[in-house]
């Protein structure tokens, strides 16, 4: 099988003469002191999402990309695949596995420049502040590399690192996620925990790592199902059983300390409430390597990419977890950050159990906290449509489910000493009920230019 030549470059090119709704270059110099999270936000406050290149960043020699991700059809797009088609393979990449190529240092553009020692300094990146709260600068779109010791499977996923000094990084691990597992496992063996920061990564790989199936399983793999091709890996520096992506833009190697802790915080989360400072376990980088004049990919923290990569792994998870025992649901969509909507065709599927299906979510999800079921017929993307099922469907007593003191997902504000309550609403019609509808013949036949000419 032939090895993938996506990255972020790729993925640039196949968008740069696609307009400005697309890609836009800004060539002036501009601080990454809140001015490029402002701009960000005030093309989201007109619904533009382009991808934005930044020329010129005061503070550092790097250009910065953002907004890669926030848009799925247009990576579809890039790939000549319907979002349909894409979403396919990421719902079905954990049982598709696709095994990487490891590849020759001296042939991976990611080793074109490799600083270690003195030579190293993260003070290089971009210096990129968010919210007027922020007091230090973070990497919001490292993609975090880990490896379970008991497997030696692989683990890809995002976590946030705020800059400490030049080889230091505070990191916020979710909680119980794969890579605090990891750290977890190695910390209680007494031994540090390898890890390497990959930014710049075609938006495929950032998708795909947040919708990895067990710990067991190497993502890479995975990866490789949704590129339907191999990736190509390079040992790392640091720990040679350590791969990196051989065509990301910049690598950090170093390991997550044992026992050090430093603060970390305030920064805005991706539904939009900063998160409060707190001591988090300490990464020690011990080298950089890049490719020749790389290319730094930025998230502005709260704002629609950070959602949309969220949002897209969670569907992917539900779509896996739900549709194989559940044929008659024809939909399931994020309309909100926590929130999920089910559509279900009760003709297909009579003995569908909207209770469990409610209850399996609420309490296996961490970052569902609201889930409604609604009836095949209802447009899940139109509010009067949803509004109308609530109104006349639901009756409080008989269709609310409310679980209390289940375990939150940290960043939740409401939340009381990390514990949530979630509800779930089944607003399917109950007992047979009629619509008001016409004859589809007579509004078939209907030509509203022979009546309103």
């Amino acid at each position: 099988m032939q090895t993938s030549q996506l990255d972020l470059r790729a993925f640039l090119a196949a968008i740069a003469g696609r307009g400005p709704g697309h890609y836009q270059v800004v060539s002036r110099q501009i601080s990454p002191a809140w001015q490029m999270a402002a701009l960000v936000t005030r093309l989201a406050d007109r619904l533009r999402f382009p991808v934005l290149c930044f020329r010129d960043v005061e503070g550092t020699a790097l250009p910065v990309v953002t907004n890669v991700c926030s848009s799925f059809e247009r990576v579809a797009q890039t790939l000549d695949l319907s979002r349909q088609a894409l979403e396919a393979r990421l719902v079905g990449a954990c049982d598709a596995s696709i095994a990487p190529v490891v590849v020759d240092p001296a042939a991976a553009p990611v080793r074109h420049t490799v600083r270690q020692g003195r030579e190293l300094d993260l003070g290089c990146l971009p210096q990129i502040l968010y919210t007027e709260d922020q007091t230090a600068p973070y990497l919001t779109a490292a993609m975090i590399v880990g490896r379970d010791p008991d497997s030696g499977a692989h683990n890809l996923s995002f976590h946030r690192l705020i800059l400490v000094a030049a080889h230091t990084a505070a990191i916020y691990m979710t909680p119980h996620g794969h890579l605090e597992q990891i750290w977890r496992k190695n910390r209680a063996a007494n031994r540090a925990t390898p890890v390497a920061a990959i930014i710049g990564s075609h938006p495929v790989w950032c998708y795909a790592s947040l919708a990895a199936g067990a710990l067991e399983q190497d993502d890479y793999g995975v990866l490789g199902a949704v590129l339907d091709a191999r990736l190509e890996l390079v040992p790392g520096i640091a720990d040679d059983a350590l791969l990196v992506p051989a065509r990301a833009e910049i690598v950090l190697e170093g390991n997550i300390a044992i026992g050090e802790e430093t603060e970390e915080g305030p920064f805005g989360e991706f539904l939009g409430y900063v998160a409060a400072p707190a001591k988090r376990p300490l990464v020690q980088f011990s080298s950089m390597s890049t490719r020749e004049s790389p290319v730094y990919q930025d998230i502005v923290a709260g704002q629609v990419e950070h959602l949309a990569l969220s949002s897209v792994s969670l569907q992917a998870r539900l779509e896996r977890k739900l549709r194989p025992a559940n044929p008659g649901i024809t939909a399931i969509w994020l309309p909100a950050p926590l929130t999920v909507f089910i559509a279900v065709d009760s003709e297909r599927q009579p003995d569908f159990d909207a209770a469990s299906v409610m209850g399996t979510l609420l309490s296996g999800e961490r970052y569902v906290k609201q889930v409604i079921v609604f009836d095949a017929n209802v447009e899940l993307r139109k509010q009067s449509s949803v509004q109308h099922a609530l109104a006349c469907h639901v009756q409080a007593d008989r269709d609310i489910v409310t679980l209390a003191g289940q375990r939150g997902n940290g960043i939740d504000p409401s939340e009381r000493n990390g514990k949530t309550t979630k509800i779930g609403i089944n607003a399917m019609a109950k007992g047979r009920s009629v619509a008001n509808r016409l004859p589809q013949a007579v509004l078939d036949d209907l030509d509203l230019k022979r009546w309103l000419s």
